[in-house]
């Protein structure tokens, strides 16, 4: 049997930094997100992620979990992009918490 997580948000297009590299964020959760980068990071690292919502940019603490090549077929661009899937450690408070329930919407306490 599978075990529940919290349900994954599509985001707009937030602009982020996984430690030093900039990207994207493609959706996020009350646990983690999945960004997308021009350059692959080291799975197992600890790294701040920081999200560029409104005016502020807020800094989460983070754990890369997963690093996956995505084909140009599916990026629909001919750059080299990898999928970073981030687990948020420790858990969320503060303006973090805030910032992720934000972008979450009601879903932030959904699970599947």
């Amino acid at each position: 049997m599978r075990k529940a997580r919290h349900v994954r948000v599509k985001t707009p297009a937030v602009e982020v930094r996984v430690a030093a590299e900039h990207g994207r964020l493609v959706n996020i959760s009350a646990t983690g997100a999945l960004v997308h980068t021009t350059k692959a990071l080291l799975v197992g690292r600890e790294c701040l992620l920081t999200l560029k919502v409104s005016d502020e940019a807020v800094q989460l603490k983070v754990r890369i979990v997963r690093v996956e090549f995505l084909s140009p077929a599916t990026t629909h661009t001919n750059v080299r992009t990898y999928g970073i899937s981030l687990m948020f450690i420790p858990e969320l408070t503060g303006a973090a918490k805030q910032a992720v329930a934000d972008l979450c919407g009601p879903a932030f306490t959904d699970q599947e």
